[in-house]
């Protein structure tokens, strides 16, 4: 490890503690949010109509300590036609893989004492990924937990053929200046909050 990436890795460490905090806040004082998010489906298919459609594959995540909870957000889409999915988190250093979810999915405690759907159910490959974060800057720079799943997996979906639009899901607070950007992060196409839908310049 050379010395930018120690720097990086401790401007991380110290970004993820206050970010964590600042999340576990917003968590606690929105109560209300879980549902403000789903009411912002109709903003995703406005702004991504040939991605956001009856048919497309939409993977969100199950929550996990303070993280939004946008599993209302997945019901709504189910809802309006489209396949849902959760992500399984596989060994270090693999991308995750997906599997269907719906109200009659058998689900299990995964890694990382996650829920995920069992292996009874199909597999899939999504269209948008609906990544979880402890911030996002206005680059589309997302700061996670560190385990580099999330990158690996838009890296490798995005060097085959399907290409994915991944789009960070948090509080409005989440969204701030900037992050530390390490050599394999990959930004985000877009963050989407209880109260708005931010797309992040393709050109950045």
């Amino acid at each position: 490890m050379n010395a930018e990436t120690e720097d990086i890795a401790a401007d991380k460490a110290e970004a993820r503690t206050l970010y964590a905090a600042h999340r576990a806040s917003a968590h606690k004082a929105q109560t209300d949010a879980a549902s403000r998010l789903a009411d912002q489906l109709s903003t995703l298919q406005t702004a991504l109509p040939e991605h956001i459609r009856a048919g497309s594959i939409i993977a969100g995540f199950w929550p996990y300590r303070s993280e939004i909870d946008c599993r209302p957000l997945l019901a709504s889409c189910r809802q309006a036609g489209m396949i849902t999915a959760l992500p399984v988190t596989g060994e270090d250093a693999t991308p995750l893989t997906f599997r269907r979810f719906s109200d009659d999915t058998a689900l299990i405690s995964g890694r990382f004492g996650i829920t995920e759907p069992s292996e009874t159910a199909e597999m899939l490959v999504p269209d948008i990924i609906l990544a979880p974060l402890l911030a996002c800057d206005m680059r589309g720079f997302r700061l996670g937990y560190g385990g580099g799943f999330y990158d690996r997996t838009v890296a490798s979906l995005n060097a085959s053929a399907k290409k994915v639009t991944s789009i960070g899901a948090g509080y409005d607070i989440q969204l701030v200046r900037h992050v530390p950007v390490g050599a394999f992060d990959q930004p985000l196409d877009g963050m989407l909050t209880p109260s708005r839908f931010v797309q992040f310049d393709k050109d950045r």
